[in-house]
């Protein structure tokens, strides 16, 4: 391993939550924080999935914030399993597996099946969205996050590239981001049925600027920065409303699987 991620793995380790806060992006703490309120929300213990877990932040605040209300974590992603090294103290049961969603994949039967900033990347999201909903028990729940189509088309004036798209799926967002309308789409040929559509992440065009024409070395201060200053009503709209949607940077839907 070099020098960095060591110094990267020991600062988690040993500072923990504050230097997760101010180095990684904070508006996916915020998207998390709906995840555990709705976790909370339902006060039951669960076994979660994370399809396209990334870095497994959700892990990391699950138990920090809810850990008597997770009995297991299975984390799905390419390179999954290099995060065993750095969940190895966790006292969550977890899994990670290393996968190409696209593929045939099955972990078995969750209770929460949790999908965060994912679909857009992906052309066949009501194929991925399919192996989803089998992969939860029914009366079981699908909580999604992506970005807010209306936010981006509203923003698009002050940064146009918030409109790209590649042609390809090639890490890139393959559409400009989702609708109400279209997360009823999404379950089509499911089980799954749309109980719930939210807001998160209250941003103008100056906090795009910052986030996204800021160098990354200055990451860190951007997000102390927000930290101390946005409080809950920047994080959530609850339940979502026309116009919040264009007001917050992501969208957020919670589905109930027959």
């Amino acid at each position: 391993m070099s020098l960095l991620p060591q110094v990267d793995q020991f600062l988690f380790s040993h500072v923990g939550y504050p230097y997760m806060r101010i180095t990684r992006d904070d508006s996916s703490f915020e998207r998390i924080l709906y995840l555990i309120q709705f976790l909370r929300s339902r006060n039951e213990r669960v076994r979660l999935l994370d399809v396209g877990c990334g870095g497994a932040i959700s892990l990391y605040m699950v138990e920090r914030e809810i850990p008597d209300l997770v009995s297991g974590f299975v984390g799905a992603d390419f390179k999954a399993s290099r995060l065993y090294a750095r969940y190895k103290g966790f006292k969550t049961p977890h899994e990670f597996h290393d996968t190409n969603l696209d593929d045939d994949w099955n972990f078995g039967q969750f209770d929460v099946a949790w999908c965060s900033e994912c679909l857009e990347h992906i052309v066949d999201d009501n194929g991925v969205f399919k192996k989803i909903c089998r992969s939860v028990k029914p009366g079981g729940y699908i909580v999604v996050s992506m970005p807010s189509e209306a936010h981006r088309k509203n923003n698009a004036g002050n940064m146009p590239e918030l409109m790209e798209t590649s042609p390809t799926q090639d890490g890139g967002h393959v559409r400009v981001g989702y609708t109400p309308e279209s997360l009823v789409d999404l379950a089509r040929g499911t089980s799954a049925e749309l109980v719930q559509v939210d807001a998160i992440t209250r941003c103008d065009a100056t906090y795009l600027r910052r986030r996204y024409h800021w160098s990354p070395a200055l990451q860190p201060l951007r997000n102390t920065y927000y930290t101390l200053t946005r409080n809950e009503s920047d994080f959530y709209a609850l339940p979502a409303k026309p116009g919040d949607l264009k007001e917050f940077q992501s969208i957020a839907a919670v589905y109930r699987v027959a």
